[in-house]
């Protein structure tokens, strides 16, 4: 116990768990609406789209060219530092795009097309990164994400983008709740459904690519589906869900982090991941009880 104290006093640890905590509460939060509509699969294509603009990055052709884009223009100079977050946010605005268009999935299968992006986006992203200098070795921590290695800077970048992101879901949950499970009411009462569609999309490539370049793709995936699958086990009244999908992630935000200073020495990232898993099995063992008490 002293050990795992003594680890919370350090300024990388309690950097890591607020990171953590800031992509637990808003993802676990989008993950409710990410589950509810069915785009689980949307929400792993975007991961993956903003890990390939994350690598494409450095990729040595568009390195060489946004080198000489910035001695053209020094105003750019500021940019190098946001480089993988600028290209990130480009490609996930562009997928954002594309997935809210009312017309896809209208010749092909919605899943087909998806899928493409998705494995695309995976290969791609591999061959950006075989090409990434071995020694580059911050670079690769800005592609596949180091929670425990967070800088003050992207703890700022997170934290606006979250203050920004929580305060859209809060002020438009009305209208985000009626488009998107009811969206011929929606009509019907004057909402532009396809707009504020675009927008929730929006808010939501904008968390996963922000998030993804602290915590990863894997870490933020788990968010987007686990917390809402436990609380959607347990609850079907959209304010509890909602409550219940973020304490779950928060919990097992704080459970995954202790376990990983703690002396068993887990990895962050798959330690939270694991504290999710945990979280469903007993969201689902808690349901059966529940099940069998009502039928008894």
């Amino acid at each position: 116990m002293s050990t795992v104290l003594e680890m919370l006093q350090e300024g990388f640890v309690q950097d890591a768990l607020k990171a953590a905590l800031m992509v637990a509460l808003i993802c676990s939060y989008l993950g409710v609406f990410v589950v509810l509509k069915r785009i689980v699969f949307v929400g792993a294509a975007l991961s993956e789209t903003a890990s390939l603009g994350a690598a494409l990055a450095f990729f040595p052709p568009i390195v060489t060219v946004f080198d000489q884009v910035v001695e053209a223009a020094p105003a750019f100079e500021p940019l190098r530092h946001y480089k993988p977050l600028v290209f990130a946010l480009t490609l996930m605005l562009l997928s954002v795009a594309f997935f809210s268009q009312q017309r896809l999935g209208r010749r092909l299968p919605r899943e087909a097309i998806i899928g493409v992006v998705f494995a695309g986006a995976i290969g791609l992203t591999l061959l950006a990164r075989s090409q990434v200098p071995a020694h580059a070795e911050h670079e690769m921590d800005a592609l596949i994400g180091n929670i425990l290695g967070v800088e003050p800077l992207e703890l700022t970048e997170l934290a606006v983008a979250s203050v920004v992101i929580g305060l859209l879901q809060i002020i438009f949950y009305k209208e985000f709740v009626l488009v998107s499970f009811d969206p011929e009411v929606a009509r019907t009462l004057g909402y532009r459904a396809h707009r504020w569609e675009l927008l929730w999309y929006l808010s939501l490539g904008v968390m996963i690519a922000v998030s993804i370049h602290v915590a990863g793709t894997i870490l933020v995936f788990a968010y987007l589906v686990m917390p809402a699958t436990a609380a959607l086990m347990l609850s079907r009244r959209m304010g509890v869900v909602l409550l219940l999908a973020v304490l779950v992630g928060v919990a097992s935000t704080l459970a995954g982090v202790l376990l990983s200073i703690s002396p068993a020495d887990l990895p962050t990232s798959p330690a939270i991941v694991g504290c999710m898993v945990l979280h469903v099995a007993a969201a689902w063992l808690l349901r059966g009880v529940i099940g069998r008490k009502k039928a008894d």
